[in-house]
């Protein structure tokens, strides 16, 4: 049956079915936009939480840095943040970024590796120090009963006088190691003097241990350089390993402003969704618009003319 043959009351009801077929498109084209609105605003409040963790994680690693808080202190402030962040929905979908959390993780593992290091040598450090004043302190303070006591006095050599001298410089510089060690330990620019200093104290142990050649507090003296070299070959690991953690410091900076950064992309792509999405949806509306305006008015025209028609034929 042709569009001319239809009855009136049809031809009278084309209109509103064409408006009915635009409602039905513009309320599916709606609901796609609800949902998609929906979907970015979940995504968004993801999003939101993970940059929340993140910089949770940044203020609390960066007071493990500064020595504020243990390494065991920052595992507890991270353990549910980590948690969340790894079941976030975000970084599931984002394979990437989820990769940067554990790198984060091995880079504060190393860094308590160099620090517990650090540790042991500070605790070998101080152990050679005390060792070595205490053999000092314990020479002189026996030469010192010696010499205190009338009848002792007689027995105290020339030689086991002058080593008291020695003994009493020793002492002091091993004072002056742990003053430059503990000055080093506060910030690593004062390595080079603690390395300068040692450098001494060994080519003045050496003198020693030519000048004592043959008798019995040679030995003292080599013990003296041989400490002296150990504390050396302890210090140089002790500044390696900080640079080390200052490096692995920045690198977990980096690590973490990457991942903000990752995030801070994700935001900005999902604002272009929504906006890419206004824009085809409001396109495809405008043609529907137009391309409805056109039909309904030319199946207006066409009912017009097929009723005028036959009235102007009667007239």
């Amino acid at each position: 049956m042709s569009l001319k043959n239809l009855p009136i009351a049809y031809k009278l009801a084309l209109p509103v079915l064409l408006q009915i077929l635009v409602l039905i498109v513009v309320t599916i084209v709606y609901f796609r936009s609800h949902q998609l609105i929906e979907n970015q605003k979940e995504e968004s409040q993801d999003r939101s939480e993970v940059l929340d963790i993140i910089d949770i994680a940044k203020y609390e690693i960066n007071r493990y840095l500064k020595n504020e808080i243990g390494y065991n202190s920052l595992g507890r402030e991270l353990k549910a943040h980590r948690e969340n962040l790894l079941n976030n929905p975000v970084l599931k979908k984002q394979p990437d970024l989820l990769q940067l959390t554990g790198k984060i993780d091995a880079s504060l593992g190393e860094i308590y590796k160099l620090r517990v290091q650090n540790e042991k040598i500070e605790e070998e450090v101080t152990g050679l120090v005390k060792l070595s004043v205490k053999q000092s302190d314990t020479y002189i303070a026996d030469m010192a009963q010696k010499l205190a006591d009338e009848q002792q006095r007689k027995d105290v050599t020339k030689l086991e006088r002058l080593v008291i001298i020695g003994a009493s410089i020793n002492t002091t510089t091993n004072y002056q190691i742990m003053i430059h060690f503990l000055k080093m330990k506060e910030s690593i620019e004062s390595g080079d003097e603690l390395l300068q200093f040692l450098d001494r104290a060994i080519k003045n142990t050496e003198t020693d241990i030519e000048r004592l050649e043959g008798t019995p507090y040679q030995a003292l003296a080599v013990a003296s350089r041989k400490a002296d070299l150990r504390i050396k070959e302890l210090s140089e690991a002790y500044i390696a390993n900080t640079k080390k953690v200052k490096s692995e410091g920045d690198k977990l900076n980096n690590l973490l402003a990457k991942l903000s950064d990752g995030v801070f992309e994700l935001n900005q792509e999902g604002t272009e969704i929504v906006f890419n999405s206004f824009t085809s949806n409001l396109n495809i509306l405008l043609a529907i618009f137009v391309v409805a305006l056109c039909l309904v008015t030319t199946v207006i025209l066409f009912i017009v003319g097929s009723i005028t028609k036959p009235l102007n034929s009667i007239i």
